[in-house]
């Protein structure tokens, strides 16, 4: 019970939870409101649709946690741990995401549990897809950088593209897709399962410095 304590700790579960609440209420605050991106396009980019942002960079950073190299001299293997923890806050931001279309009506027009123009599903979608792209940024550019993976996917295809039908497997625009965007969905889910085995398993984590012979030791 005190190792799963100093792991929730260290991983700051309560932190991310409470991001993944704002993340919901800044949901319901935002509505409909979205914002042009390409002076030629004939499309608005929901805010509801990218702020899964912020649970997903949250997510990545507590991956990176302080004690890794602890972790890594540890003797029980933390591969699953780490994982869980994966898991459990992805699920935990995706329910609180896909439960604002239940909370509010949906604007006049729009299919009844859409909200922005978006379904449950399309914004679960986008937590599971910005959350492994975090991951995967994480792992190749460093825990302080990997924010800029799941940011430039959540925003830089919308100045590419004029039209989202421009993006016919909708991948590069998965943020705005709709809930029966098959392709999208798996694509998403194939992201974040690569990033959690990345985050979980720790390829390239940190390791304990070598200390050269004769550091640290007195003279005689």
């Amino acid at each position: 019970m005190i190792g799963i304590r100093l792991f929730a700790r260290t991983r700051r579960w309560l932190a991310n939870v409470v991001i993944a609440l704002a993340t919901g209420i800044l949901m319901l605050a935002c509505g409909p409101l979205g914002y042009g991106v390409n002076p030629r396009g004939g499309y608005l980019v929901e805010l509801t649709a990218q702020l899964p942002l912020l649970p997903a960079i949250a997510i990545a950073a507590s991956s990176a946690a302080s004690a890794r190299v602890q972790e890594r001299l540890a003797v029980r293997n933390l591969v699953a741990w780490r994982l869980a923890h994966v898991a459990v806050l992805s699920v935990i931001a995706a329910v609180i995401a896909g439960g604002t279309t239940l909370l509010l009506p949906a604007p006049a027009g729009l299919p009844p549990h859409s909200y922005a123009g978006l379904g449950s599903l399309a914004l679960m979608r986008n937590v599971f897809a910005l959350t492994g792209a975090a991951l995967g940024g994480s792992f190749v550019f460093g825990p302080r950088l990997g924010w800029i993976v799941p940011m430039g996917w959540a925003i830089l295809p919308f100045l590419a593209f004029t039209e989202l039908t421009d993006d016919a497997p909708g991948l590069a625009t998965l943020v705005l897709q709709p809930d029966d965007a098959f392709a999208p969905m798996i694509f998403a889910l194939l992201v974040w399962g690569i990033g959690a085995t990345v985050a979980a398993t720790d390829p390239r984590g940190a390791r304990p410095q070598k200390v050269s012979p004769g550091h640290g030791q007195g003279v005689l």
